[in-house]
């Protein structure tokens, strides 16, 4: 009865992206032209029959295909040069027993020369395996389709028509190419099986790794070199530092001695020079105690030899030398820069400015220089007038 309704064929699910090329009863013809060009022939139940034959199915023309029948056995396609002659009996019977013949190796090249197919493995630097060629060929076939899988650390697979199987930038390592001849029906042939080594780069070898070992250590022995001369200029700069803190220290120490042996010079000087201060200064007394008792000396003879030898104990080189020696120890140009700008100066008076140097008061210096108070003064005058 009539439905009403359009249903959906579900026999037909398989081959809804096929073309029909011819129908007889419960037998179909569907062609197809997605993922490789294939003619097949079903019952929709049981028998399928897949026509995938390279050089024939390549030959079908594209949504134009057509199938006449010739006898009961024997159908006829159109092709793109002609037409084709198919038997179907003797298709199904010879697929039994149909055999694909496996490919046979006839050429391998890779960038740089053609190898020699007799050996069982091949060694293949870097730089030459960036493209490699295999080129393959099936017995008692013509154009054969053939299908192959690489194995190794760039895997991959795919399908050929004309034998040439070709790979460009495969990474470094052992690889085994496994290559089948496609037949009909989809069968494949036995494999056959090809083994192959890529050498890995220079820098991924082991005289790279030997390089970059040899920068490391070069590096290593650089940084060591230069800790090590960063430790030493740090060990000279402490050093120096060290140095001249202690010479800075020693002339610290030198300055402290030199300070208190001035001091030491300057109370020595000091000492020396008010003892004969006060010696003179009693003899002055002493010569003025006999001036005034002058009349009751009988022998006035006797007295002009008392004050003589008072007035020699005065004017005593001794003493003056002694304070000099001192004096130069403490002031050792003072003479010499005072003579260079007063050169009329006398022995006298580079006493009196020496006196004067060491601050002393007027009642120090006049027995110093022999002399009343009234006499130094009167001195004094004389050297500021000059």
């Amino acid at each position: 009865p009539i439905s009403g309704k359009i249903v959906r064929f579900e026999q037909f699910k398989d081959y809804s992206s096929h073309s029909l090329l011819y129908q007889e009863k419960d037998a179909y013809w569907f062609s197809h032209h997605e993922e490789g060009a294939k003619v097949t022939y079903t019952d929709l139940n049981t028998v399928a029959t897949l026509l995938d034959y390279g050089p024939l199915v390549r030959r079908l023309v594209p949504d134009a295909e057509n199938m006449v029948k010739k006898n009961d056995s024997v159908y006829l396609i159109t092709l793109t040069d002609g037409f084709a002659e198919l038997n179907l009996e003797k298709m199904i019977s010879q697929l039994g027993s149909y055999s694909v013949p496996a490919p046979v190796l006839y050429g391998i090249s890779d960038r740089e020369k053609a190898l020699a197919i007799g050996n069982k493995g091949w060694e293949l630097s870097y730089n030459a395996s960036r493209e490699i060629q295999f080129h393959v060929s099936s017995p008692g076939t013509l154009k054969a389709d053939y299908v192959y899988e690489l194995e190794g650390p760039s895997a991959q697979q795919s399908k050929v028509t004309d034998g040439m199987i070709s790979f460009q930038n495969l990474s470094h390592g052992d690889y085994s190419l496994s290559v089948r001849t496609l037949g009909m029906a989809n069968r494949f042939s036995e494999p056959l099986v090809l083994n192959f080594r890529i050498s890995p780069p220079w820098y991924l070898s082991w005289w790279g790794y030997i390089l970059y070992f040899s920068i490391l250590l070069v590096i290593i022995f650089a940084v060591r070199q230069y800790n090590r001369n960063k430790l030493e200029r740090k060990q000279r700069l402490l050093k120096d530092r060290l140095q001249r803190e202690q010479e800075k220290l020693k002339a610290l120490e030198e300055k402290d001695k030199l300070a208190d042996e001035v001091k030491s010079k300057q109370k020595e000087l000091a000492r020396t020079t008010m003892n004969v201060a006060k010696k003179n200064k009693l003899i002055l007394e002493l010569k003025n105690l006999l001036y005034m008792n002058k009349s009751k000396f009988e022998n006035q003879q006797r007295y002009r030899s008392y004050m003589k030898k008072l007035d020699s104990a005065i004017k005593d080189d001794e003493d003056w030398q002694r304070f000099e020696v001192n004096f130069k120890e403490l002031h050792n140009d003072f003479f010499e820069l005072l003579l260079s700008r007063y050169p009329k100066l006398t022995p006298k008076d580079l006493k009196l400015c020496a006196y004067l140097k060491m601050n002393l008061s007027t009642k120090e210096i006049a027995p110093l220089m022999g002399i009343t108070i009234r006499a130094w003064r009167s001195t004094v005058t004389v050297c500021v007038r000059n």
